[in-house]
This record gives C-alpha cells, structure tokens and sequence, in this order.
C-alpha cells in the first residue's frame, strides 16, 4: 500500500513534491498500488504531473490512467504491473526501470527514454513510441500489437517471443536486436538499419522491407514468411503469387559472409571494371584456388554506385578490395598512357597509382571519372560487361542507402580523429548538404553510439576535454560539441 505521507504530498502538487525529494534524498518514495485514474477521482482532474521526480520510487501497481507525464523522470523506478493506460509519456525517462508486466495501452511515449529497462510481458498495444529510445531494454513476450515505433532506436533490445502484429518500424534502428520467435506479421520495416540482428524463427509475412539495411551479421535461420512486400502500402507482394517455399526467404535475403561491397563516386566506367573484376578474377583463381561472382550493383541517389562480389570463403575480403581497386586503377593508367595525356613515371595519375599500391584499400576512395558509361535511373548501360555472375542471382538497384561513419574505431586523440571526422562532413556537402546540416548529422551518429556504447562515450568525453587545446577545424569543434550535448555528457 501507498505510504500516507508520502501520497499527502503529492496532492500539494509536483513543485512541493520535488522540493521535498530534493531535501531528502535517501528517502525511497512508496506510492505501490496507488489508483491515479482519472475516470474514477473526480479531485485528481487538477493534478499536474508534468515533470514530476519519480526517481527510484516504488510504484508498483499504481495505476496512472488518462495523466500527463510528460518530461517526468521515471529513471530505476519500481512501476512492475503498473498502468499508464491513455497516458501521456513524452519526452519521459524510464532507464533502468522495472516496468515488467506493465501497460501502456494507447499512451504516448513519443522520444520518451526507456534504455535498459525490463520490459518483460509489458504491453504497448497501440502506444506511440516515435523517435523514442529503448537500446537494450528486454521486451520478451511483451505485446506491441498497432503500436508505432517510427524513428525508435531499439539498438540490443530484446523482443524475443514478443507479439509486434501491424506494428509500424519505419526508419527504426534494430541494430544487433534479438526478434527470436517474435511475431511481426504485416509489420512496417521500411527503411530499418537491421545490423547484426537477429530474426531466427521469426513469423515474417506480410513484412514491408523497402529500402531496409541487413548485413551478413543479420539472421534468419528457419524464419517463417510466406510472403514480404518490397514497398511501402503493401505494394509490390514477392512472390507475386502463392508463398515462398520452406526456406526460401532466407536463401533470398541473408548475405552471404563472403560478399564484398565496393563503393565508387561519380559514377563508374564499366570497361574499367570489366578489366579489374576479370584481371582480379584471375589472380584470385591462381592465388586461392576459387572465382570471383558478381551479385548486384546499386545507383545510389547521391551518385555513388555499390558493387557486391562473391569470394571463396579463404580470402580476406579486404584483399579482394585491394585487388579489384589496383586493377581498376592500372586499366585507368593504361588508357592515359595510351592517349598520350600522361608519362608514366612523372604523371599524377602514376603518383596516384603508386600509392593505392601502398595504402590499405579502407582508406581509399576510389573516383573512377571515365565517362564510357553513365549510370543513371533512366540510362542504357553500353560497352563491354563481360561480367561473371556465376549463375546466381543478379540484382541492379537505384536505391539510395545512408553510409554512418565508424567513430568507435576512431583514434582517442581528437587531433587524429579531427580528419575522419571533417572529411565525413565533407562528404555530406559533396552529396548537397549544407554545412550546419552535415554537422547536425555527423553528430548526432556520433551522440547515438555514444548513447549505446560505452567505449564510445568515454571517447566523446576525451574529445570534449581536449576541445581547447587540440589543433582542429571549427567545424570539427562545432559537431563534437553538439555531439556531447545530444549526448547528454556535460560539456568540460
């Protein structure tokens, strides 16, 4: 039952309530099997609880139907079974809460904080969660049936054996999230970064995909789907009739562990390719006794065009990069030689040649600016493709995907990072987008890997440390402040 005193001073409302949390600290506030419903208590109307100091209370089975929440800071509270029905939740933090058996029917969580929380059995039929956060929170058998998570980041979290018929995913992030026996029948996955995640045994039909980023990390062992869509508004049903056959999903979407993703700017010359893949080709079968594939090519809306190819399972891929990069360029060189317009051993082009040989193929950015083929959405593709597919499926896209840059692996020392970092903004002007812009996004990836991963936290705190005496741009300043404040890590 709810302690009387503690229950007399909410009634005085959130300013005496928090005024009196803040003078007692050590005081552990029980408000257990509280009935706040507003359909029931007439003298509950006029209680405001909007930013309200629930911080570590004992609210186990109150009951919170029809309130006001917002901003309210639920944080390692104790709420097991309570009731947040037709509540308002936004912009509320719940980290590291017990929230096990919990509902949230038809209430709004909309950017509301519930990482790492237990979440078991809960139920969030027809909630709104958009752009809410709940990074590896355990959500097991819990029920999420109509609800709307469109922006969520759900990065480690746990929905296995969890119900989420007609929930809508669109843009989520479930990197390395756990969907094992889950229930996502005619979901909305337009859209989602899925790295690493696993969707093992998962009911999958009816499922939209469009546009959706999977990695070879990302599982789908004996998933059950009878059909997806490819776009949105159940459009463009695959197969277009009957259902896939036992097993016929997973052998479509998983990527193999061997596929290598080649990424080219300004489009590409396909002679110049041609020549690499079947020089590398060549090299490949002599060194390591297998053959090269190509799988799919995508245009990407920004000009950029990606190549997957196949390899035998005992070469490197970063070794098949290099490869096909150096053959890519020595075609290249022999055109210019071959024209008269440079000498060999003086020219930039040679210079530039040169030092692909010598620099790992990760930090290379190959701009292939032939023009013996245009790529584009309404384009013809001409020239010689004498292109070895092996037999397997063969997949040309123009669909545009976001490439985040990797700030984890980034050096501690901010005068080191400060490069990758500006050329990431750099990148994103060259695709058109202003620079306030390109440094709102760069930190924002940077905020929400510091969010999720500790390593990278403790990283941003070193960076922000060294702001004053670290010899980079103002623009790198300006996104790793920024970074650090979306963070929410107090600034040095």
């Amino acid at each position: 039952m709810a302690n009387e005193e503690h229950l007399g001073i909410l009634m005085q409302g959130v300013h005496a309530w928090n005024s009196w949390r803040m003078r007692n600290p050590d005081v552990i506030p029980d408000l257990s099997l509280a009935d706040f419903d507003l359909s029931k208590t007439i003298f509950l109307k006029d209680l405001d609880f909007f930013e309200i100091n629930f911080n570590k209370a004992n609210l186990r089975q109150a009951r919170f139907i029809g309130f006001d929440l917002s901003e309210a800071d639920f944080s390692e509270a104790d709420l097991g079974e309570a009731d947040f029905s037709s509540s308002t939740l936004s912009g509320a933090i719940l980290n590291r809460a017990n929230l096990q058996s919990a509902t949230f029917i038809g209430a709004k969580l909309n950017k509301a904080k519930l990482n790492y929380s237990n979440l078991v059995n809960s139920d969030f039929s027809k909630a709104k969660l958009v752009r809410a956060s709940l990074c590896g929170s355990s959500l097991n058998n819990s029920i999420l049936k109509d609800a709307d998570l469109s922006g969520t980041l759900l990065v480690g979290a746990n929905f296995n054996q969890a119900k989420l018929i007609n929930v809508s995913l669109l843009g989520a992030n479930v990197n390395e999230a756990s969907f094992v026996e889950a229930y996502l029948t005619n979901a909305e996955m337009c859209r989602v970064q899925a790295l690493g995640t696993d969707f093992s045994r998962t009911e999958f039909t009816g499922v939209c995909i469009e546009d959706w980023n999977v990695n070879k990390h990302t599982k789908f062992q004996d998933i059950d789907c009878q059909h997806i869509y490819l776009r949105t508004g159940r459009k463009e049903r695959c197969p277009s009739e009957g259902k896939f056959s036992i097993g016929e999903f997973s052998k479509r979407f998983q990527i193999d562990k061997n596929i290598v993703e080649l990424i080219f700017y300004n489009n590409v010359s396909w002679k110049a390719f041609a020549y690499a893949f079947n020089e590398s080709n060549i090299q490949i079968l002599d060194e390591y006794g297998g053959e090269l594939f190509l799988r799919e090519y995508r245009v990407l809306d920004d000009g950029l065009v990606t190549i997957k190819v196949s390899h035998p399972l005992n070469v490197n891929s970063d070794r098949i990069s290099e490869i096909i990069g150096q053959k890519t360029f020595e075609f290249e060189l022999k055109i210019a030689q071959l024209k008269g317009e440079v000498k060999a051993k003086d020219s930039a082009l040679s210079m530039m040649f040169e030092k692909l040989l010598s620099t790992p193929i990760s930090q290379t950015n190959y701009q292939i600016q032939s023009s013996n083929v245009q790529i584009g959405e309404n384009s013809i593709m001409s020239g010689d493709r004498n292109i070895n597919t092996g037999g397997g499926n063969y997949i040309e896209s123009n669909n545009g995907t976001y490439i985040q840059g990797d700030y984890i692996s980034m050096s501690q020392d901010l005068a080191c990072a400060a490069t990758q970092i500006q050329d990431l903004i750099e990148q994103l002007q060259r695709r058109g987008v202003a620079v306030g812009d390109a440094q709102d996004q760069v930190a924002q990836d940077m905020a929400t890997q510091a969010q999720t991963n500790p390593t990278m936290q403790d990283k941003l705190l070193k960076w922000g440390q060294s702001l004053g005496d670290a010899t980079v741009s103002d623009m790198v300043k300006e996104a790793v402040k920024l970074a650090i404040r979306s963070a929410g890590i107090p600034l040095p």
